[in-house]
């Protein structure tokens, strides 16, 4: 099908695949408002899309170094790579005092891996947008492309801003600068040279090693090296900072045991590894 935005052939009927434009169908003669909707609808993307650079979808392969490539001409490719499609916008719903529309973002799990987690999980999910604008783009689609523009920093793979492809412009989701994203995630003890992860995440001990490994997957603030503090590490942490309701899992074990400290850090117990305790994990910040 041939966009009227691009001018490209589109290998989809219902969405352009080169510039994302939602095709539009009338199943009966359109009414005069409905005509100067859609021309405006069209003008407005049409202005956009000339803008924009070329939109591509974000895949591994893209991501992954040439072994011909120097490491300053991978960053500087990657740095290159602007208003690329990584996932999936939904329009949940409308609230008209307000003005805030709420939305689901979804990645490719494709790249989400090699993505910086933290940023991937902690979108915050809603645009401010007016009422008739919103009435439009909810009309046209329920569904939109979730933008990005990314960068290489600390050698790592990390998302530089995200936004929502629709009606006349690109919405900016709300999104916590970097100082503030790493605060409401970790709590650094510069002491012991010791950055905490501050979820807790309930579950058995075993459960709590796979927790880990996933957490690891996902590069959770940028960084990878998280693991089960040990039992000292706990009194420090609950004694400087924290306490908590349930007991801390610590890496320690014994056998069918597991190790474990009181939320108050006042005791250090050795109990089933299927009983539930919360996980806190921990990183070394003088290894990576």
């Amino acid at each position: 099908m041939l966009c009227p935005v691009c001018e490209n052939e589109s290998e989809s009927t219902q969405q352009c695949t080169n510039c994302g434009w939602q095709f539009v169908y009338f199943t009966q003669e359109p009414s005069e408002e409905e005509q100067k909707e859609y021309v405006l609808l069209l003008q407005n993307y049409k202005e956009q899309h000339s803008k924009q650079d070329k939109i591509i979808k974000l895949t591994p392969e893209i991501l992954e170094k040439d072994m011909f490539e120097t490491r300053d001409e991978y960053k500087a490719r990657i740095k290159n790579l602007k208003n690329v499609i990584i996932g999936k916008v939904f329009l949940i719903d409308y609230d008209i005092n307000t003005e805030i529309f709420n939305i689901k973002c979804e990645v490719f799990n494709s790249v989400k891996n090699q993505l910086d987690g933290s940023v991937v999980e902690d979108f915050v999910e809603k645009v401010k947008i007016s009422r008739d604008e919103a009435k439009i783009m909810y009309n046209k689609s329920r569904e939109y492309h979730l933008n990005t523009t990314i960068d290489v920093l600390n050698n790592r793979i990390t998302i530089v801003d995200i936004s929502m492809a629709g009606y006349n412009f690109f919405y900016e989701l709300e999104m916590l600068d970097e100082e503030q994203r790493l605060n409401s995630l970790v709590w650094i003890d510069q002491n012991n040279h010791l950055m905490w992860y501050k979820k807790l995440h309930p579950c058995s001990w075993e459960d709590s090693r796979t927790y880990a490994e996933d957490i690891n997957s996902k590069k959770i603030a940028c960084f990878i090296g998280w693991r089960l503090p040990t039992i000292q590490e706990l009194k420090l942490f609950v004694a400087a900072k924290f306490q908590t309701e349930l007991s801390n899992w610590s890496v320690d074990n014994q056998h069918l045991k597991g190790s474990y400290v009181n939320g108050d850090g006042s005791a250090f117990i050795r109990g089933s590894k299927e009983e539930v305790h919360n996980t806190i994990l921990v990183r070394d910040m003088r290894k990576n």
